[in-house]
């Protein structure tokens, strides 16, 4: 989804990494990002000061504090819009010093250019944006399943001891046990139980 109209807020995904896994079509003048030593860390947990601000001399703070691989959060400065071009500066740690600095990064943050969901700009990715016209814009949603469970037999009841389900999204495995919620549950012959 490409952001039409200056947002209000943005919500970035810390994914560490260097700045060559960046993926958006911002130009040169617009996107430029600096690695230093190694780079953000890449290990999901693994922790990071992260502050961004405007770029006209750091007196807009939208946001300072850190932050761990994996988690998100959030660039604002309520109840104003964002300003049009944005410093994101990484850190090893809440020391603020050039030695501890990890990767910096300037990129264009009003909408009046290319700005999609998604984009990566260096460790961070662009997850939701919420601005007038759109409203709020994210990459996620909220998924409801039902399990329909049925005893096609014709003797005895369906005594459930356990239930645990998984599936793959990508590359990842997730696993569900909803063994205490059915545990002790009857289902009768030619019988159906649904389950939220």
């Amino acid at each position: 989804t490409r952001c039409e109209d200056r947002p209000l807020a943005l919500v970035m995904k810390y994914n560490g990494g260097r700045c060559d896994q960046s993926d958006n079509i911002q130009p040169p003048e617009l996107f430029q990002c600096f690695d230093f030593g190694d780079g953000p860390p890449t290990e999901i947990g693994e922790e990071s000061f992260i502050q961004v601000t405007d770029i006209k001399g750091g007196s807009i703070i939208y946001h300072a504090a850190t932050v761990a691989v994996g988690d998100e959060y959030t660039v604002a400065d309520a109840p104003f819009e964002v300003d049009a071009n944005m410093n994101v500066t990484i850190w090893s740690s809440g020391a603020t010093i050039p030695d501890n600095m990890l990767q910096t990064l300037v990129f264009h943050s009003s909408c009046s250019q290319n700005l999609f969901l998604k984009d990566r700009y260096g460790a961070s990715q662009l997850v939701v944006f919420v601005n007038e016209e759109q409203g709020l814009e994210s990459c996620f949603f909220n998924a409801t399943f039902t399990l329909l469970l049925s005893n096609g037999g014709r003797g005895d009841n369906a005594l459930l001891s356990s239930l645990t389900s998984s599936y793959q999204q990508g590359a990842e495995l997730f696993f569900f046990n909803f063994t205490d919620e059915v545990i002790g549950l009857l289902i009768p012959p030619d019988g159906k139980l649904e389950l939220p």
